[in-house]
């Protein structure tokens, strides 16, 4: 997996970023197309600090293989959420991600 805002693969991984905008969309980009059957809210989605799900759009751009991951409403500033990716996301060709994806931010 690719990413805009960071890269899974650097050291910094479990930082939190700050000072996320209260609207982010987050913006995944997959190194393969996706199975769109798997792409859904059980495999992608953002968590408050009460482990409850934030509402969320999801939509996959196939012209470049990105998850588009949109708020429905804004974030509460100052709070920590997580995005989660879960390894039950699947390419195309039935491969899963190496491992669950988690990556905390802090909304400004």
């Amino acid at each position: 997996i690719l990413k805009e805002e960071f890269d899974f693969n650097e050291d910094y991984l479990w930082l939190p970023i700050e000072n996320v905008p209260v609207n982010k969309q987050w913006k995944v980009q997959l190194n393969k197309p996706v199975d769109l059957s798997t792409l859904n809210d059980e495999n992608v989605y953002i968590i408050d600090n009460n482990n409850i799900k934030f509402e969320i759009e999801l939509n996959f751009d196939e012209s470049n293989n990105t998850i588009l991951i949109t708020p429905k409403e804004k974030y509460i500033s100052g709070q920590k959420y997580s995005l989660v990716i879960s390894d039950n996301l699947l390419s195309l060709d039935g491969e899963k991600l190496a491992e669950l994806i988690n990556k905390d931010f802090i909304v400004e």
